[in-house]
């Protein structure tokens, strides 16, 4: 008997047991921007077993134990195919790095002007009065205080006139994905990045 080496059925129980599997995605059309918003819908229901440990989280090479609303956006994106997402370091688990991205990529739209500061890094987030939401988006939100920057992410699934509806991951005590609607102006919002999609309409 080889002491130390653990059957392969008893670490696949394991993880199961510390989050379920992810649910199943439609298959791709090729227009990203629509993948990753049918994507994000198809987990929608999702709830962890364990805080904040998630089959996302798991599948991107993400902290576990970390809250997990930002890798979950990327996880959709990258079921979508697209790869260069969050190239950048740090950018894959927080929603501040997020806004850092895609400034520095030119694709980001602010709902209103603030000046952040947080972890060393900083910006003005400015308003873009002119930019039409679209489905993919990737929507940076604010529960707390806008001084720190966005410090929840999610996509943007549907626009319909000045209403926005997102899919959130790492949602409530329960831990869960769950779908939400938005005044396009909301105070929680503090804008939307368009990642570099191709296909379709994506643009």
């Amino acid at each position: 008997m080889v002491i130390g080496l653990v059957p392969a059925w008893q670490t696949e129980a394991r993880a199961a047991d510390e989050y379920p599997d992810a649910f199943s995605t439609p298959a791709l059309t090729g227009d990203q921007a629509y993948d990753a918003a049918a994507i994000a819908r198809s987990q929608v229901g999702y709830t962890t077993k364990k805080n904040n440990y998630t089959a996302y989280t798991a599948e991107i090479g993400g902290s576990q134990g970390a809250a997990w609303c930002a890798y979950f956006v990327k996880w959709c994106l990258n079921r979508a195919g697209v790869t260069d997402y969050l190239s950048v370091s740090g950018g894959a688990g927080s929603s501040t790095s997020l806004w850092v991205y895609f400034d520095s990529i030119g694709s980001w739209h602010g709902n209103f002007y603030q000046k952040w500061s947080y972890g060393g890094k900083s910006g003005t987030n400015t308003k873009d009065s002119s930019y039409t939401p679209q489905v993919g988006d990737v929507v940076l939100l604010e529960t707390g205080s806008s001084s720190d920057g966005p410090d929840h992410t999610g996509i943007v699934v549907g626009v319909s006139g000045s209403s926005v509806t997102t899919v959130e991951g790492n949602i409530g005590t329960a831990d869960k994905v769950a779908t939400f609607t938005y005044d396009r102006w909301s105070s929680q919002i503090w804008g939307f990045g368009h990642p570099k999609y191709t296909g379709g309409n994506s643009g």
